[in-house]
């Protein structure tokens, strides 16, 4: 991969399988005509991008009222270029910039992937906002995906999650799809060429976008452009501001391509691995109640929870629980107070959670009125309104001087309290449009957003577990401890809304390298009217109609997110079998999946786990889960081959749901399941060396024993062990042992908690 410049400001980015030429850089700022730009050479010198060694050229342009600094970086291995813009301010006055476009492609023949031009590529795409929804597409196919590809949820108005007349109504309509912080593309014909990677290193400089556009009949290029949005914000004279690193690189693989991204930007931000040794399992009332949770409600909880103990450890008290955003009281569904609720959470055995909104207050609040500097502005002058389904509300700007002393007295109180745990919602409030001011004309969104999470942080410390929602990704890193992945869910089927949520979490599982992802609740209970006959536009939140199958699928959902588990039902009704069903999630302990099928039409069905369990005693083994979005059932055939598997290896599969068997196979074989109707199938994948039995699955934890068996002992014709669990169920253990070239299956069923298995070949 190199990347070569031009002296008129283009450049080429050209390795063995791709090529782009890029136009000029363009420089958006207000009042100044763009210039043209030619670059002289300045220096040439090893250097480093991270820990990446390599060679940073640096050429510069001049122009009567600015000066642009352009760094090219080639690694030693030439695998990866980067490019890297600098503008400073060279005039006696200030001005505006706007955004910056270090690269830009109008022609189609000059974009080239793989042997390919845009008709033959497929594309994966990341997205900016939590209710977008990243996954691949191909930009010649005016399909579902192109039209998930092309949904900008940014202004859909908060709190309801995203229906499909909502993605309907905010889909770009110019065939222009915006990816960040990245975009792969592969050449559909030749998968196995390396394809075209292009990434942001960072979102604390500016916001941006890596747009491409086709014609409207979709069957031709019309462009691509990277931007790099800064918002209008006041450059003075003498100052500089940067673009962060854009990088270009050939890969094979996604999943390594965006790991080596995520390494980069950990790199960057200093974040050790990981971040905090273990995801919360975490119960939210508003997934059932919504604003309708009373103290009542909570002691009805807690005493039920107290006569059937329920082992996650997270009571979170979600929105409801405040007389006004701004104030920040008790409100009078709580009469007894804030501290004693939290009181009550912890003397049950729970983490005490709750749920704020820091960059949102009242439109009517007190701190409105004697505090107007702390609102952020739109371009008239007038508060930045922030659309939401309740009452209006206000966008808070960080920049201002009374927002640290806001925040520092806000969560002082709520720390007093003895609330351990924050899930910080409607993060996005300033962050929709760029129609938006800061007391700081220096400050662009990106940069707003950084320094307001960073004031809540120090105000809150470093103790509490922080819980994002809604807010930058990138723009989080080092700051947050959970991260929600997707659009609010719901205790019902619908499609495609469900399994866009899904999609939502698979595709950002990757990012728990910096947190704990949080894929929203899982709801399993069966209730066909609303709590408390609830006729507001919150009324369905309480309804329930998953059959088994879907059950099951949520379940699973959770666990292919790789984070936290996250669920919501009233205890009281919630029917004894679907409880039953959140020990497969609780405690919440998942390896991070690789999508096996990204680049298929869809959403993706085949997931691979690699599973290291608590035992010593345990080899390592794998999960493959399997995905049927459909309306009926399917039969699936499964080659060991795509698996990525080790090679020359047997493996024994063994189904979790249904307990049972698939037989040894090697990577020339394959295996056939049916999946019923938007159903999942979780299959263990274990070695077999025909020498020592294999433990081949536990009907408790969806690992399949990674989580509940503590030691174990494998002998020639007995396994035996300790189970640790707090759930109060029994536990079925199955064992292969060799047998004449095949095996013997064989199970024992043990009782809960802290006790010892036997399983012996008869």
């Amino acid at each position: 991969m190199i990347l070569n410049r031009n002296k008129d400001g283009a450049f080429q980015v050209t390795g063995k399988h791709c090529e782009l030429n890029s136009q000029p850089i363009k420089i958006d700022i207000k009042d100044i005509p763009q210039h043209p730009l030619f670059f002289q050479a300045m220096k040439s010198e090893p250097g480093f991008l991270g820990t990446i060694p390599g060679t940073i050229n640096c050429d510069v342009a001049t122009t009567e009222s600015y000066k642009i600094l352009r760094e090219i970086f080639l690694s030693e291995n030439k695998r990866i270029s980067g490019i890297r813009i600098t503008i400073e301010n060279s005039s006696l006055t200030s001005f505006n910039l706007q955004k910056i476009i270090p690269a830009s492609c109008f022609q189609e023949d000059a974009f080239s992937v793989a042997d390919s031009t845009f008709s033959d590529w497929t594309i994966l795409r990341m997205a900016r906002n939590k209710n977008d929804i990243p996954g691949s597409f191909r930009p010649t196919e005016n399909d579902q995906d192109f039209k998930d590809a092309s949904l900008d949820s940014s202004e859909i108005p908060a709190g309801m999650g995203v229906s499909e007349e909502d993605a309907a109504k905010h889909r770009n309509t110019h065939s222009a799809i915006i990816s960040e912080p990245c975009i792969f593309i592969k050449n559909q014909k030749k998968m196995t060429l390396p394809g075209l990677f292009i990434s942001v290193l960072g979102q604390d400089k500016h916001l941006s976008q890596l747009v491409l556009t086709s014609d409207m009949e979709h069957s031709a290029m019309n462009g691509f452009e990277i931007i790099c949005e800064f918002d209008h914000i006041q450059i003075d004279p003498e100052e500089k501001r940067s673009t962060h690193w854009i990088l270009f690189k050939e890969e094979e693989n996604h999943t390594k391509a965006i790991q080596k991204h995520n390494e980069m930007l950990a790199e960057l931000y200093n974040i050790s691995r990981p971040p905090r040794p273990q995801a919360p399992s975490v119960y939210c009332t508003w997934y059932f109640y919504g604003h309708n949770f009373f103290e009542k409600d909570l002691d009805e909880a807690l005493n039920s929870l107290d006569e059937d103990k329920f082992p996650f450890d997270v009571f979170l008290l979600d929105d409801g629980w405040s007389d006004k955003f701004g104030s920040w009281k008790a409100g009078k569904r709580f009469p007894g107070g804030m501290r004693k609720a939290a009181e009550k959470i912890k003397d049950a055995g729970y983490i005490p959670g709750i749920w704020t909104c820091p960059f949102v207050v009242a439109a009517d609040s007190q701190v409105v009125k004697e505090h107007p500097e702390l609102l952020a502005r739109d371009h008239n002058g007038n508060p930045y309104e922030f659309s939401n389904q309740t009452p209006k509300l206000y966008a808070v700007d960080p920049t201002s001087s009374y927002a640290s002393t806001y925040f520092n007295e806000m969560y002082k109180i709520i720390g007093e309290w003895g609330f351990e745990v924050h899930k910080f919602d409607f993060l996005r409030s300033f962050l929709t449009t760029d129609n938006v001011r800061f007391h700081n004309r220096g400050m662009n969104r990106a940069q707003a957003y950084r320094l307001g999470m960073q004031l809540v942080r120090n105000a809150i410390g470093d103790d509490p577990y922080i819980l994002a929602c809604g807010g930058l990704f990138e723009g989080s890193i080092g700051l947050v401890d959970g991260m929600r992945t997707g659009t609010d869910t719901r205790g019902f089927w619908q499609q495609p809304e469900y399994s866009n949520t899904m999609k939502q979490n698979i595709m950002r599982n990757n990012s728990n390298r910096f947190w704990h992802t949080d894929p929203d609740a899982a709801m399993l209970r069966l209730r066909s009217k609303p709590f408390r006959d609830e006729k507001s536009v919150l009324g369905d939140l309480s309804l329930g109609s998953f059959n088994d199958e879907e059950a099951f699928t949520v379940i699973v959902n959770q666990y292919l997110g790789g984070g936290m588990t996250c669920f919501s039902e009233r205890f009281a009704e919630l029917q004894p079998e679907r409880r039953a069903m959140y020990r497969h999630i609780i405690p919440a302990e998942f390896p991070v999946p690789e999508i096996i099928d990204i680049f298929n039409h869809g959403c993706p069905t085949l997931f691979l786990s690699s599973v290291n369990p608590r035992s010593k005693g345990l080899e390592d083994w794998w999960t493959l889960t399997i995905a049927n979005w459909k309306q009926e059932p399917i039969q699936r055939e499964i080659k060991i081959s795509d698996l990525n598997l080790p090679k020359n290896k047997t493996f024994i599969l063994f189904e979790f749901k249904e307990q049972k068997t698939y037989g040894l196979k090697t990577d020339n074989d394959s295996f056939t399941i049916d999946v019923p109707p938007h159903g999942m199938r979780v299959m263990r994948i274990a070695p077999w060396n025909a020498k020592k039995p294999v433990i081949i699955g536990t009907d408790l934890h969806i690992t399949g024993g990674a989580v509940e068996i503590a030691t174990v002992d494998i002998g020639t014709h007995e396994v035996s062990g300790n189970i640790r669990t707090k759930w109060n169920y029994p536990v079925k253990i199955t064992v292969a042992f060799p047998d004449n070239g095949g095996f013997q299956e064989q199970s024992a069923i043990v009782e809960s908690g802290n006790c010892e298995f036997q399983v012996k070949l008869n």
